[in-house]
């Protein structure tokens, strides 16, 4: 029979994953969302004339659609393209994963990154002996794409914490296995319901991910931290979430990535 206490909780679906599986992992919520807090993005002038894009009036960027050869040029023509089509189609979530990767993909562009980062769809990775679906930003090294954040279409049902714990858990147990000799690893998860982003984020130790090769229940607290949400359909909401996304990515590039 299985238990809260009972190993062979890990070894169910994916899918069937209940809060009991949270209360063996001791998830819960952390404090408010501090991670990057003491990064900075200093942005010149072009910079700014870029990030400026964001301020667009939101009227200006639903009917972007009817006005692509005055937008031709614009770096955020996919994004709006998709902000549009989630307008459209808010119950279908490759609009809202598609809205996801170009937002990334533009502040990729301009980004100062030493790392190659790319974004990609349905990379299956392993947990245990099951493998759990994941969208995201990934590290090209040699063959293999190493999860550096990942994606998330939610639906406001009260799977959503399940759904983040399992996508921050399957980074940081691919992690640990390309650099067992780090102290933590934090995951950061980029969620989205309809057009409303936030971040979530947690730290994982190493012997956290000890006690689950084990099969163990951790003795450590597993803390999932959120960031505020933003409404893409707003000009300050664009502006900041961009900002809030830029910080993980100078993270992300100045961290030793395993």
């Amino acid at each position: 029979m299985t238990t809260l206490q009972s190993p062979s909780i890990l070894l169910q679906p994916i899918d069937k994953w209940t809060p009991e599986h949270l209360d063996f992992l001791q998830v819960d919520d952390g404090q408010p969302f501090m991670f990057l807090s003491n990064i900075t993005v200093e942005t010149d002038q072009a910079d700014d004339e870029f990030l400026g894009y964001f301020l667009i009036p939101t009227q200006d960027v639903l009917n972007f659609l009817h006005h692509r050869s005055r937008n031709r040029t614009n770096p955020f023509r996919l994004t709006f393209s998709y902000l549009h089509r989630v307008l459209d189609v808010a119950d279908d979530p490759r609009p809202q994963m598609g809205l996801i990767e170009s937002l990334l993909e533009v502040l990729l562009s301009f980004s100062p990154r030493r790392t190659r980062l790319v974004t990609k769809r349905a990379e299956s990775l392993k947990f245990g002996s099951l493998r759990i679906k994941c969208d995201g930003l990934f590290k090209q090294d040699q063959w293999t794409l190493v999860p550096v954040a990942t994606f998330l279409v939610l639906k406001g049902s009260g799977d959503n914490k399940i759904r983040e714990t399992q996508q921050i858990l399957a980074q940081a147990i691919l992690a640990f296995a390309q650099q067992p000799e780090m102290d933590e690893f934090i995951g950061f998860v980029v969620c989205s319901t309809g057009t409303a982003l936030y971040l979530a984020g947690a730290h994982i130790t190493r012997g956290y991910i000890e006690s689950l090769r084990k099969y163990q229940r951790p003795s450590l607290r597993f803390q999932v931290c959120r960031s505020a949400t933003y409404d893409l359909k707003i000009p300050d909401g664009r502006k900041d979430v961009a900002m809030l996304l830029l910080r993980m990515l100078k993270y992300l590039d100045e961290r030793k990535l395993p």
